[in-house]
């Protein structure tokens, strides 16, 4: 996560704002910096979101709807297995930082709380 969010700003950096992106998904476009803008601004609310939704202790399958803004299931196949990397991404960073702690159960299951709660 750390490395995505240094990229985006080291791109906005070096790559002018009137080049002509060509994105994987959906049209062309121009305003690079308007949306690697976006995309920090989402990143940043969606960790904060994430602090709070950790005042109590969470597994990464416990922050989809926090993340992603809908439920995902066990029945979802890969989006499942896509959204347990991109949570576990986003609790790391924030282990990472000090905010978060993680805590293995007897089980072997990771938890993820909030520091100093």
């Amino acid at each position: 996560m750390e490395g995505w969010l240094s990229t985006l700003v080291k791109i906005k950096r070096k790559v002018g704002d009137g080049v002509l992106v060509l994105p994987a998904h959906n049209e062309c476009f121009r305003g690079l910096h308007a949306r690697l803008d976006d995309l920090l601004q989402l990143q940043h609310r969606l960790l904060a979101d994430l602090l709070v939704r950790l005042k109590q202790p969470r597994r990464a399958v416990d922050v989809f709807e926090c993340l992603f803004r809908r439920e995902i299931t066990m029945s979802d196949g890969f989006l499942l297995t896509m959204a347990t990397g991109e949570s576990l991404a986003n609790l790391n960073y924030l282990v990472a930082s000090g905010k978060v702690t993680r805590q293995q159960d007897e089980s072997g299951v990771d938890w993820y709380c909030a520091a100093g709660v």
